[in-house]
């Protein structure tokens, strides 16, 4: 059995049941004492509903050797009538008969309805030589709480003699009494009663109203005794409940008991932990990784990279790899069936599975992964994706059996993945922890409420009752954090795991991949099939269509593979049945040519004033028989490679590597209304000064003094590429010492003043100037580390020693409203008119920025896809870097070349006015 399906079943029970209730507005009971000695009672309820009810029931207990009859039941409000059914000693009240599936229809829904029940009842009244007694509970024992509560006593007849009526409740509750002239009716009013609290009459009257005997000797006077006794007890309780009775030290003590518990286990949990739980420790893996860790069949990858079971959500990318490594091996064929659809229409292709032979030394998964595949299969061993989905939607618990098998098949190979000792320390932990969370919420959910009669509705019992769900929640979420904290990897295992997360990302990286030796692509299909298991078939198969691209020489297609050319192989879905893309091919070559240039989109980028989309710069082109749509420039933009080579083979003709300066920051592309963009996450934006909606764009821009050249950047997307800012800044910085960059100072602002960063630019032989937070810790005087805003630093600077980096030059600037700023460099002799030059050359990436922002349209592209931003954003950088070199030669700004297109097309529309009014007369 699995606990934790229980108690989620359990939680979600509660749930249900805490949102719906219903309560008692007003009670009101009339009993009529026949004189056979019958009780005939009308009993008439508004109900009150929260949520919605199809039915009602109320239930009669009769004394022992008696009976209950119903007579009936409506409505009385007005709403829909109502059906009753009578079962024994209950009736329940229902809006009609159940529809086909059996659902009753909703007799109430988050309102209030008012129904009267009438009933008799026998046997509840002695009768002795001089008096009758009527004595019971005329409210049941279970009832919801009631507002108000009326009950009326009829006697069979006026009894001026005898007519006593005395009243209990569980609360000791003082209510009205009151008789009518003739002495025939008495009135009891209370308001209100509790939840479960008993109401119970009773009544003494003359024997003489009644024409039967149950008993021939007198019994008044013990009748009256044992009243007055009661009474007495009664009062006295009443008395206390007004007075109010000590609590008992114990009681708080208890009260305070299940919030204390918990705590406690927690520092018992907490010393586990430390012992069982915590991670051990292995050698340090870096971000990639490029070969596979461990070699096993690429079908287990997806379950040796989690603490947890993946289960049935990898056993899509367990069989797809599994086939494409049979077929890699010459056990599975794979043959490329076009569909040519329903009147040449919704055509398209799918790769079906020819099961040729068993996989030689295959291992129990993979042989049991055959035997399926080859039931699934047709008779001519040919398996369809259609023939698959079918198979394993009418077995559903065949994917549950085999969905357990690829982790156990490790494990009795490769030994296990998790510590066994953690393991058993986890689940006796879980285990322990969720049944005391379950005893403390259910003692005080079914315990409460009798002790809150018992104590009166003590103030202490409301306290234990809270404090008893508190705690039975947060051991419950102890218990939940233990099965999933305690239990820890193995040693090997564990560096495993991070291994084959650091070759994911190798395999989806592209800059990664333009790097890699050529002995990678001689057997790229090797990897290909790891890639499609861990889920980065696609990314790898478009990365490694831009490295065929470059270099065509390196990559050699496989002759498992179907085709031509180079596959496009993407994998099967990662959840059954294969419902997306199955494995196929697309050709690099033998393609249309493309329709409009990266020229097209730059010169639109430069001529257009405010509308930046497709459809805009199909509108714009001159009129041709064969001019581009919008969807042309669509697919240009998704075309477009995932690097910034192309920006910097039109920028490496104006920069001069080997002097100047690089500045690095970022800015924020404001997108405050996108709602389905990819790349748009919330960022600081220093316009706004705020954190907003935006896609974050870095750029390393080369500048002499006059010039401002990008020639590279990046898009700060940790969810999707999981780099920080800080490894973008180095990853640049990297590039630019490939391109033979050496320039004469790095700029940038404290954002990336990281040791890290600064220790990168003097690995590289670089000098830096960047700005520091007041924060930074200095020894300016060898007297130890203090904040950098604490040190006296003359107008010409100082050097210091900066914690973790070595000796550096600090300047202080002071604007006019007193803000203070910290610059730090590495070049020991500079001066502060040297950094003030720096300065303001640095300014120019702001304004950088807002040429780009207000020229390019770099931030008003009305697309959503990652490729297409990703393209918008770098030809608006090469349509940047077009005015740039049009201003430095020319000297006309960006604004005012701009300006001179749009001014072309106004004069000469001045000079042919469309928009004119003709004369009515």
């Amino acid at each position: 059995m699995n606990p934790l399906r229980h108690t989620l079943a359990a939680l979600v029970f509660l749930a249900l049941a805490w949102g719906k209730s219903y309560s008692l507005e007003q009670v009101e009971q009339d009993v009529y004492f026949l004189p056979s000695g019958l009780v005939r009672v009308v009993d008439v309820r508004t109900w009150r509903f929260s949520g919605t009810f199809r039915e009602v029931f109320l239930e009669i207990d009769p004394r022992r050797g008696g009976q209950v009859r119903f007579e009936e039941a409506r409505a009385l409000d007005g709403g829909p009538p109502i059906q009753y059914a009578v079962e024994g000693n209950r009736i329940s009240l229902t809006a009609g008969p159940p529809d086909r599936s059996g659902n009753l229809p909703v007799l109430a829904e988050n309102q209030s309805r008012t129904f009267q029940i009438s009933y008799t009842l026998s046997n509840e009244i002695a009768v002795a030589a001089d008096a009758a007694l009527f004595d019971r509970q005329v409210l049941e024992p279970e009832h919801a709480a009631v507002g108000t509560y009326l009950l009326r006593l009829h006697a069979p007849k006026p009894v001026p003699g005898l007519f006593r009526v005395f009243i209990f409740t569980g609360r000791g509750r003082i209510g009205t009494l009151e008789f009518d002239p003739a002495r025939q009716v008495a009135t009891v009013q209370l308001a209100p009663v509790s939840q479960n609290e008993f109401v119970r009459a009773r009544v003494i009257l003359e024997a003489g109203a009644f024409n039967f005997r149950t008993l021939n000797a007198p019994r008044l006077e013990q009748w009256l005794q044992e009243t007055e006794e009661e009474t007495q007890s009664f009062r006295e309780r009443s008395r206390q409940l007004i007075d109010g009775r000590p609590t008992p030290t114990w009681a708080w003590a208890l009260a305070v008991g299940p919030l204390v518990l918990p705590v406690v286990l927690f520092g018992l949990f907490l010393r586990a932990y430390a012992r069982f739980g915590r991670e051990p420790r292995t050698e340090e893996v870096g971000r990639y990784y490029r070969e596979p860790p461990e070699e096993i069949p690429p079908g287990l990858v997806p379950y040796v990279m989690t603490q947890t079971d993946p289960g049935q959500r990898m056993l899509g990318r367990m069989i797809a790899a599994t086939l494409l490594d049979w077929a890699r091996r010459g056990s599975v064929e794979l043959i490329q069936h076009e569909n040519r659809g329903l009147f040449a229409w919704f055509g398209g292709s799918e790769t079906h599975f020819r099961l040729v032979s068993p996989p030689e030394q295959a291992n129990p998964l993979e042989s049991e992964v055959w035997h399926l595949l080859r039931t699934a299969a047709g008779p001519d061993g040919v398996l369809k994706p259609s023939e698959l989905k079918l198979f394993f939607r009418q077995r559903p618990s065949l994917l549950a059996s085999l969905s357990r098998r690829p982790r156990a098949v490790y494990e009795a190979i490769y030994g296990p993945l998790l510590d066994p000792r953690s393991g058993k320390v986890a689940a006796q932990w879980g285990g322990w922890l969720v049944g005391l969370g379950f005893l403390c919420f259910l003692l005080a959910l079914i315990t409460g409420p009798h002790l809150l009669e018992a104590w009166n509705g003590a103030l202490w019992v409301g306290v234990l009752m809270l404090n008893g769900v508190l705690g039975g929640l947060g051991l419950l979420a102890l218990g939940f954090l233990a099965f999933g904290s305690l239990a820890r990897w193995m040693p090997d295992k564990l560096l495993n795991a991070k291994r084959w997360q650091a070759y994911r990302n190798f395999l989806a990286d592209f800059s990664q991949m333009e790097r890699a030796p050529a002995e990678h692509f001689k057997i790229w299909d090797y990897h290909f099939v790891y890639a499609a298991a861990l889920g980065v078939a696609e990314r790898y198969l478009r990365n490694l269509r831009q490295v065929a691209q470059q270099r065509p020489e390196m990559v050699a297609l496989p002759r498992w593979i179907p085709g031509r050319s180079y596959a496009v192989a993407s994998h099967p879905s990662t959840r059954l049945p294969f419902s997306a893309k199955q494995t196929g091919q697309e050709e690099l070559a033998a393609m249309n040519p493309p329709k409009c240039t990266d020229l097209d989109y730059i010169h639109f980028l430069i001529a257009a004033q405010k509308v930046f989309t497709c459809t805009e710069a199909a509108r714009c082109q001159p009129e041709e028989p064969s001019a581009p749509a919008h969807d042309a420039f669509t697919r240009l933009l998704q075309r477009q490679p995932p690097d910034t080579e192309a920006l910097w083979q039109e920028a490496r003709a104006v920069v001069e590597p080997t002097r100047g300066l690089l500045i690095l920051d970022d800015t924020t592309l404001d997108k405050p209304y996108a709602q389905r963009m990819e790349l748009v996450t919330y960022h600081w934006s220093g316009k706004h000064q705020r954190v907003v909606k935006g896609i974050a764009l870095m750029t390393l821009l080369w500048t002499e003094g006059q010039a401002l050249i990008p020639c590279d950047f990046r898009i700060y997307d940790k969810p999707w590429e999981g780099k920080t800012k800080n490894e973008h800044f180095m990853e640049m910085l990297r590039v630019a010492k490939g391109r033979g960059f050496a320039p004469a100072y790095v700029l940038m602002d404290s954002w990336y003043a990281s040791l890290e960063n600064l220790k990168e630019i003097a690995r590289l032989g670089w000098r830096f100037l960047t700005r520091l937070k007041g924060n930074r810790q200095v020894n300016p005087d060898r007297e130890g580390l203090r904040p950098v805003s604490e040190v006296e630093i003359p107008p010409e600077g100082r050097v210091v020693h900066l914690r973790g980096f070595g000796l550096v030059r600090v300047f202080r600037t002071v604007s006019k409203d007193g803000d203070a700023e910290h610059w730090a460099t590495n070049d020991l002799g500079m001066t502060e008119g040297r950094r003030g030059e720096l300065e303001r050359a640095g300014w120019g990436i702001e304004v950088y920025h807002r040429g780009l922002k207000g020229c390019c349209g770099v931030e008003r592209a009305q697309v959503r896809k990652r490729a297409s931003i990703l393209g918008h954003l770098l030809l608006s950088l090469r349509a940047f870097l077009r005015l740039e070199v049009y201003r430095l030669r020319t000297g006309v700004s960006w604004y005012e070349s701009k300006a001179s297109i749009i001014r072309e097309a106004i004069r000469s529309y001045l000079a042919n006015p469309i928009h004119i009014l003709h004369p009515t007369a």
